[in-house]
């Protein structure tokens, strides 16, 4: 078995030894590997092991546990007061009407999206991600914002949450907590962590996302989709702390 690029599917590794770490560096060769030329992949009952060339780098233990792509446009992120409908060409114009609010794009990086033009641009890159979703009110159908996965890193087991916006009569209540819980439990199916990008001036996000349990671990300069770069801070929620949100 072959990888190439990033169109892998996602495997979770498990050592038959209880306090074995070796995922953990199965995670880290095949970063090297990917980011190198890419060894082959030999898999046995009970073995993983690493080859270049004709050459057994290393063996480990291991047991396949899954063997699933992450599924970035399901069908099922829904409840009584919200419905994420996969994004079409067709979703333009509504949308739209939602987005032209220069009130919702105040803290944003990008202060413009409310003009025609750099929507587009926004539109574009939310068609091209594979993982957008127009919201809408569950009862009237009626859009209300949007909000995409991107960015799936299956190797490392994370996937970015993001691009999000909702209409301003639905901020302050119960919708931007639904909207993400939904994503993050369906995110958790397929990884460990799940990573937030937030501009640096978004102070109402950054609030609303550390609600949710998400904990900041850095900043970084972000170019979003066509955009110029902008300084974002990093936030994440890892599996094992949202099960505790939840539970």
């Amino acid at each position: 078995m072959r990888f190439k690029n990033k169109q892998w599917h996602r495997y979770e590794w498990r050592c038959n030894c209880k306090k074995c770490t070796q995922n953990l560096k199965i995670a880290s060769f095949l970063r090297q590997a990917h980011d190198k030329e890419v060894p082959l992949y030999d898999f046995t009952n009970s073995t993983l092991e690493i080859k270049l060339g004709y050459r057994t780098i290393f063996t480990i233990p291991f047991k396949l546990s899954t063997m699933t792509r992450f599924e970035l446009q399901p069908l099922t992120l829904k409840n009584e007061l919200v419905q994420l409908q996969p994004l079409a060409d067709d979703d333009f114009e509504r949308l739209y009407k939602v987005a032209s609010d220069p009130m919702i794009w105040e803290q944003h990086p990008n202060k413009e999206r409310y003009q025609r033009a750099v929507f587009e641009n926004y539109f574009t890159g939310a068609m091209q991600s594979g993982g957008a979703f127009v919201i809408c009110d569950a009862k009237t159908g009626e859009a209300i914002g949007s909000s995409r996965f991107y960015e799936h890193d299956p190797v490392v087991g994370n996937i970015k949450i993001g691009y999000t916006f909702l209409a301003r009569n639905r901020w302050g209540g119960p919708y931007n907590r639904t909207v993400k819980t939904l994503m993050l439990d369906h995110a958790f199916r397929f990884v460990d962590v799940v990573v937030f990008h937030i501009g640096a001036q978004n102070i109402r996000s950054q609030m609303a996302i550390e609600k949710l349990g998400a904990r900041k671990t850095g900043e970084i300069e972000i170019e979003y989709f066509g955009e110029p770069k902008r300084l974002n801070c990093v936030y994440q929620v890892d599996k094992k702390d949202w099960e505790k949100v939840e539970g």
